[in-house]
């Protein structure tokens, strides 16, 4: 759709599951996870649908940022052990060159990378906790093989253009870290509530943030037994 909402296509109109669309640097292509294949696996489209093809066959692929330069995706499998992997979205299966991440020293967490910063040299990314919660943010260095965590909270974190900052979520709340001054700064409350804010997008130029925000809304019935 359009950012007004506006002229909404349903681009995966079949039964199957579908989940955490990236659209690639120049447009024009959409990594997604689904489970039309029965496990979670990565798939590639073209922006109007079309062209669709699985890009992994890990029995639990899932997450797809892009590296700016489009010439790389990381994604996240939880099986058989919890590991990020690099892989290109121009190769088939067969001709792809895994890189695997270098293993967190706790082997019962793992990191999910999320965004790419703007040189390509690190990937920020989710702590992922041994219950399946996320609790943190960090980035790995694709040149020294290190990781760095800023935070014991929060969620979703994505590199702005500056290289340096990352807009991240936690608890109703929208949230700024400068890498460097290892400081953060809240942006703006969307609730007090105990509701869920899902992963922030931002448009390229870094002047729109746009955000899912999950509200339940439920009744309360009464029936009588006979």
């Amino acid at each position: 759709m359009r950012t007004d909402g506006s002229e909404q296509r349903d681009l995966t109109p079949d039964n199957s599951r579908h989940a955490w669309p990236r659209w690639s640097p120049d447009g024009q292509r959409i990594a997604f996870t689904s489970r039309r294949t029965g496990n979670y696996e990565l798939w590639i489209m073209n922006r109007d649908g079309s062209g669709v093809q699985q890009l992994t066959q890990s029995f639990g692929g899932h997450y797809a940022p892009w590296s700016r330069d489009g010439k790389m995706i990381a994604y996240s499998i939880h099986t058989p052990k919890n590991d990020c992997i690099i892989i290109s979205p121009d190769k088939a299966w067969s001709d792809q060159e895994l890189t695997y991440l270098r293993p967190l020293s706790d082997a019962t967490l793992s990191f999910e990378g999320w965004s790419w910063s703007r040189d390509g040299k690190r990937l920020a990314g989710i702590k992922h906790l041994p219950n399946g919660t996320h609790s943190g943010i960090g980035s790995y260095n694709v040149e020294t093989n290190t990781y760095e965590w800023y935070t014991d909270f929060g969620d979703w974190p994505l590199w702005l253009n500056d290289n340096r900052s990352l807009l991240f979520v936690s608890e109703g709340k929208l949230l700024l870290f400068d890498t460097q001054a290892k400081k953060y700064t809240p942006l703006f409350t969307v609730t007090d509530q105990d509701v869920d804010i899902g992963s922030p997008g931002i448009t390229r130029d870094n002047r729109t943030i746009y955000f899912t925000f999950v509200a339940v809304e439920a009744d309360v019935w009464l029936m009588t037994l006979e």
